[in-house]
């Protein structure tokens, strides 16, 4: 049966015309061919049919059909097919895999196949061979394949496979004789891409475990060129045994990236070699990074890749920036044992590596490492604080899994050379650094410590003893011990010392349950434990020689001083004032000190107790000595104006008064003070205040700082002899500081007022009123009887004149010369005045300028006399120059004694009297008081006054020069 030009028509479609024959010998053969066949619609039609093989149903092939030739025998069966296949697609079936887009032509006849390929767009669809479809843009090749008795082979003939991840080329064959399965086929490669192989390769040829790890180690690169050949017995593939037939590997790679192990830092850029022998694969690398550093000579070896336990081992030599040396145990799973270093310092300089990697690939967190790094002209720098660590470093470091060492290690530290020495020591590596430290160039680093306080050089040890208590988990112990020997400290008693001075620092950590605590203890004078959890402090101080208690939930700083000198404190705390501190202090929650002697400015106070405690917004001090006992509130908004508080029981002052010699030997030039800070708002009660001998009563001042000044509103002193008054202001001008202070003083017991004051109970008054109004350069500290300028006004009603010791007079500018006068005037009036001289009043001004106390109208108007005093008071050098006049009451009896007895030498007042009674009618009619007052000099010290009479011309004949007492 046979046709021409015939046009099918299936399910609505036609067919290329085409033309077909179909026969039968007499044989029994059947021939047939056909110029065209759909596979498709046959399929559709031999799944109607009863009888069909069961591939024919399960592949259900489509796709065309070209030139088919058949000769088949119902009982020899096939003898001959050929056919060309067009764009051919079949499902896969038991091991036979699917497919599209094949397409090829086929010749079988006498048990030979013969395949030509030609495909393009060609997918497979290996089932379980391979874990995706594979997409071919070509196949194209020759398949030869041929059964014998005992077997097959299947000769491949430049069978050539290309897409967008491979070029390759197969030759070669495939025997199986018997149950015996031999290799010999070779695989050229060109342009693979890496991370794609697998895709490529059955699962089932590789190691379990190798397979795992290959599926994300290979990321990027290319194999740009090689080959790979399989020859032997595929049943003792992968060939460990050279003489059961070879696994060969060797390629070119380019830029290649290898993930080797999960947490390692990555091989990258890798270009180079792979080599395959048997069951291990190497890797040997011309250039590549691994964590930023570059090759120097760097193999890759993959034992048991094909069977067994894999094992990849990575040796080599890298170079480059020590920083990136440091970041490769931070990228590796030794950072949780050596990532702090690399996260606390950074690095500069170039180094070099030396690595060992042992990678299980069946358990890759149980790597082993070996490694040296050189650190030889490199730095490390805390990064926090950039510049301070270990400069100019000349050494190796060794490390492994277990830990880390280095000898004799040189470095510069602070400018300084050091020698590290790192060794592991009874289960802890013990780092030792010794050196000498420059201060300056330490301090240059810190901005928190002013210049100045710390000079010199000096020898120091540092102990580090590192304990893994658990991976990752370690335990830290420090000590850094010096004799400070060549340090120079500038600081206040008792801190300060001398550079040849050697006094004993040791500062240690050691660790606890809650966190480590620090210790420092400086000779006898400090010893402080402490510690810091969520960022606050915790810690106990104790001064003065005793041990300091394990910290507790609070700061407490404990002791004994032999002196505390506040001011020098103060004044040593405003260094700190130029320095800016980015963290906020510690504030202690209590500071109770017991101090022998305290200093504070000019005061001075023994046996003195302090507790400062801290509230939520203030200091509240408590002092407890024999000359104060009160507490002073320190509120934290000084700045913006709060005031300071202070409630006094009993507060004993000391005003200084200069010494002699030294005022004598001031120089007239004056050196202006220094300026301070203002002082803050104040509010004070005192009780009972007293001032060096004087007993001031109860004392209340209130002042407010503004803007450039501070201002005394208001202070009292009153008790029940006086009332004491004053208000003032300390200015900072652009010319300099100015104090001005006025005060008045009254009272109604002038002896009292005296007694209160400290000085001699020279004169009895039951009123007295004294004004002030004073200014002096600087603050009120800086007063000076030297600098001050200003008035004085005395007012005395009626009292007398008390008997007194000379030396005190001089102390109110002249006031108590009225006092001294009855020893130093001409007469002796010892008979008349032994229970003092009377008088109904005492007033005057005085003027103050550059030490001078000056009176023009001081006036005592006595019952007797009235005396008057000129002229000024030097209060720097404690001198008087007064003019003293005394002229007395005409009523009186005395000026006309004074005037007889003042002729003849010696002669006694009660015989004068009694002349005066017999003759003072006759003289009364006369204007005898010119001819009886008389004007003294009063010049010298306050102590030892000298007090000469000065003589009219009608008495320089009559007259005495001088009278002593």
């Amino acid at each position: 049966m046979s046709g021409d030009n015939v046009r099918l028509v299936m399910a609505g479609e036609s067919w290329p015309d085409t033309s077909f024959s179909f026969s039968k010998d007499p044989d029994g053969w059947f021939d047939a061919d056909s110029q065209f066949l759909r596979l498709s619609d046959l399929s559709a039609i031999a799944v109607l049919l009863e009888d069909m093989p069961e591939w024919l149903q399960q592949q259900r092939p489509a796709g065309d059909i070209h030139r088919l030739k058949v000769r088949f025998h119902p009982e020899h069966g096939l003898e001959t097919i050929a056919m060309s296949l067009d764009e051919v697609a079949f499902l896969p079936w038991q091991d036979w895999p699917g497919v599209t887009g094949l397409s090829a032509d086929i010749d079988w006849q006498d048990e030979k196949l013969s395949l030509k390929l030609n495909s393009k767009a060609l997918t497979l669809y290996p089932q379980d061979l391979l874990p995706d479809a594979v997409y071919l843009d070509s196949l194209s090749g020759a398949i030869d394949w041929q059964v014998n008795d005992d077997g097959w082979l299947l000769a491949v003939d430049r069978l050539h496979l290309w897409n967008d991840d491979l070029n390759l080329q197969v030759v070669g064959t495939l025997h199986q004789q018997q149950e015996l399965l031999s290799s010999d086929m070779t695989v050229n490669l060109q342009d693979v891409t890496a991370n794609r192989w697998l895709n490529y390769v059955p699962e089932r040829i590789l190691d379990e475990d190798f397979f795992e790890w290959a599926a994300p180690a290979f990321i990027d690169g290319i194999v740009t060129e090689g080959s790979v050949v399989i020859k032997g017995n595929l049943a003792e593939f992968p060939f460990d045994d050279r003489d059961t037939g070879a696994f060969l590997i060797d390629l070119e790679v380019e830029n290649a990236t290898l993930h080797y192990a999960d947490g390692w830092p990555d091989l990258k850029s890798v270009s180079g070699q792979v080599n395959g022998d048997g069951n291990q694969i190497r890797v040997s690398s011309q250039s590549g990074t691994i964590a930023g550093l570059d090759f120097i000579d760097v193999k890759v070896l993959i034992e048991n890749a094909i069977a067994g336990s894999a094992q990849l081992n990575v040796t080599g030599d890298v170079q480059g920036d020590i920083d990136k040396a440091l970041n490769f145990l931070n990228e590796s799973p030794l950072k949780s044992r050596f990532g702090p270093v690399a996260d606390a310092f950074s690095a500069e300089g170039h180094s070099q590596l030396s690595l060992v990697l042992d990678v299980p690939l069946a358990d890759p967190y149980e790597t082993l490492v070996k490694g040296r790094l050189d650190l030889t002209g490199t730095s490390l720098n805390l990064v926090d604080k950039p510049g301070v660590g270990l400069q100019q470093i000349e050494g190796v470091l060794s490390f492994d899994n277990d830990g880390v060492s280095g000898e004799a290690m040189k470095a510069v530290i602070f400018g300084a050379p050091a020698v590290v020495d790192i060794q592991p020591r009874d289960g802890h590596t013990q780092v030792t650094a010794k050196g000498r430290l420059n201060s300056q160039a330490m301090i240059a680093e810190f901005e928190a410590i002013p210049p100045g306080i710390f000079n010199g050089l000096f020898d120091y040890t540092v102990d580090l003893a590192i304990r893994e208590l658990s991976m990752g988990d370690f335990n830290v112990d420090l000590e850094i011990s010096s004799d400070l020997k060549g340090l120079q400290i500038d600081m206040p008693e008792p801190f300060g010392k001398a550079a040849d001075e050697a006094r004993p620092l040791r500062f240690s950590t050691r660790q606890t349950s809650r966190g480590p605590i620090l210790n420092i203890n400086l000779d006898k004078l400090i010893d402080a434990n402490w510690r810091i959890e969520d960022k606050t402090l915790f810690g106990r101080v104790e001064l003065g020689g005793g041990q300091a208690a394990e910290p507790m939930n609070d700061f407490v700083i404990r002791g004994q001083l032999a002196m505390l000198d506040v001011q020098q404190w103060l004044d040593w705390s405003q260094l700190f004032s130029r320095v800016e501190t980015p963290q906020t202090p510690y504030y202690p929650d209590l500071i109770d000190l017991q101090v022998d002697r305290l200093a504070l400015q000019q005061q001075q106070f023994e046996q003195v107790n302090l507790q400062l405690r801290r509230s939520t917004d203030e200091w509240r001090l408590s002092v407890g000595s024999e000359k104060a006992r009160g507490e002073v509130v320190i509120p934290d908004a000084l700045a913006a104006g709060a005031a300071v508080r202070m409630d006094f029981d009993r507060l004993v002052l000391r005003w200084p008064e200069a010494d002699e010699q030294q005022l004598s030997q001031e120089t007239e030039s004056l050196i202006l003070p220094t300026p301070r800070p203002l002082w803050p708002s104040m509010n004070v009660q005192v009780l009972d205040f007293q001032i060096n001998d004087m007993r001031l009563g109860e004392m209340n001042l209130l002042a407010q700082r503004e803007a450039h000044q501070w201002q005394l509103e208001k202070f009292s002193l009153s008790s029940e002899v006086y009332q004491f008054n004053a208000e003032g202001i300390w200015q900072q001008l652009t010319a300099g500081d100015v104090t001005r202070l006025s005060f008045e003083t009254q009272s109604n017991d002038l002896r009292g007022l005296l007694a209160s004051f400290g000085y001699q109970q020279a004169i009895e008054a039951n009123q007295a009123e004294l004004q002030v109004a004073l200014s002096w350069p600087g603050d009120p500290l800086d007063f000076s009887q030297r600098t001050m300028e200003g008035s004085l006004m005395i007012d005395v009603g009626s009292g007398r004149l008390l008997d007194i010791e000379p030396g005190a007079a001089g102390r109110i500018f002249g006031l108590l010369s009225f006092a001294a006068l009855p020893r130093r005037l001409l007469l002796d009036f010892s008979d008349f005045f032994g229970k003092g001289m009377g008088f109904s009043g005492i007033n005057g001004n005085f003027t103050f300028a550059e030490g001078i106390a000056v009176t023009d109208n001081l006036v005592m108007r006595g019952d007797s006399a009235n005396i008057a005093v000129t002229g000024s008071v030097n209060l720097i050098e404690r001198t008087y120059k007064q003019k003293v006049r005394v002229t007395p009451s005409v009523s009186s009896t005395l000026p006309l004694a004074g005037a007889v007895a003042g002729g003849p030498v010696g002669l006694a007042a009660g015989t004068a009297i009694f002349l005066v009674d017999r003759i003072a009618g006759r003289l009364f009619d006369r204007d005898i008081v010119d001819v009886i007052s008389y004007s003294y000099d009063l010049t010298g010290p306050w102590d030892d006054p000298e007090l000469k009479i000065s003589r009219s011309a009608s008495q320089k004949e009559s007259q005495p020069a001088s009278a002593t007492p």
